[in-house]
């Protein structure tokens, strides 16, 4: 199993694009000229699940299909254990690495 982190990008979709209204039309102006559409931030999520060559690949994080460096907090370990407790706890689960 491999598993890698995907930014998709700024993308203008649908639920502020299509549905802005009042003084708020002209943020959905703005995001459909400088945001990418919804096709364009899917592209990477479909490379990484259909590029053969990427199929051993893993722990990367991808934007625009390319391998980038991922930022100094994610790889903190200490802010990562904190996502992860408190994951637990919001979703009501116990943790199954500690049982």
């Amino acid at each position: 199993m491999t598993v890698n982190a995907v930014h998709p990008g700024i993308v203008a979709t649908d639920i502020v694009v299509n549905r802005a209204n009042g003084r708020f039309q002209w943020v959905a102006r703005l995001m459909k000229i400088l945001f990418m559409t919804s096709d364009e931030g899917a592209k990477t999520n479909v490379y990484l699940a259909s590029e053969p060559t990427l199929h051993d690949v893993s722990g990367e994080y991808f934007y625009r299909c390319k391998i980038e460096p991922s930022s100094a907090e994610s790889r903190n370990l200490a802010s990562a254990n904190r996502l992860y407790d408190t994951s637990l706890r919001l979703c009501g689960l116990d943790d199954p690495l500690k049982s």
